[in-house]
């Protein structure tokens, strides 16, 4: 399924609806589990983002990303130092540094650590490098996890270990083979 941003919505609006898809994914498969209240501040959303800030188009999406989300949410991300003056005082901001490589197991250990104290309800990934940094970490947590890819590098192997997959172009989004894929333009509100 490849849904898209509809005429008059925010990117915001769209990806936290989005979340609340994940959300509703999961809640099928566990009668238990209560889906959050969208304007709730009980939800925490986390985004993680490898390498140093370059200020380039992952950068910029995820500045804009985390600045609409933290007026309705708790937000957090885990990133290089070098972003953390991208985010406003409302978002909290984790250095580590996310710039080695992407199959270090130190490094993998670090962030489901912080991801168990933090605890948030969503984790949501920037980037291929940081998805092969954190599959194995979400495929073993109860954590929802969304994948953002920002171009159409393969990924076959990556995005199963993803609740959901967002594309920032419908190229991008049809090259994913995954049931839960969503198209989310960068730069349209």
């Amino acid at each position: 399924m490849v849904g898209q941003l509809g005429r008059g919505e925010s990117r915001c609006q769209v990806v936290s609806a989005r979340a609340d898809m994940v959300v509703s994914t999961q809640d099928a498969r566990s009668e238990h589990s209560e889906k959050p209240s969208r304007n709730s501040n009980s939800e925490h959303v986390c985004h993680i983002v490898a390498g140093v800030n370059e200020f380039g188009g992952i950068e910029r999406h995820l500045a804009d990303l985390c600045a609409g989300l933290a007026t309705k949410m708790r937000v957090s991300v885990i990133a290089d130092s070098s972003h953390a003056a991208l985010f406003p005082a409302r978002v909290e901001f984790y250095a580590v540094a996310l710039t080695g490589s992407r199959f270090n197991p130190i490094l993998r250990h670090r962030i489901a650590k912080l991801l168990d104290t933090l605890s948030p309800n969503f984790v949501h990934v920037h980037g291929r490098k940081a998805a092969v940094m954190v599959r194995r970490v979400v495929r073993r947590s109860t954590i929802k996890s969304v994948l953002t890819l920002h171009n159409n590098s393969t990924v076959s192997d990556l995005v199963s270990s993803f609740d959901a997959i967002i594309g920032v172009t419908e190229a991008v989004s049809s090259a994913v083979d995954h049931s839960n894929t969503y198209t989310v333009w960068n730069g349209r509100n």
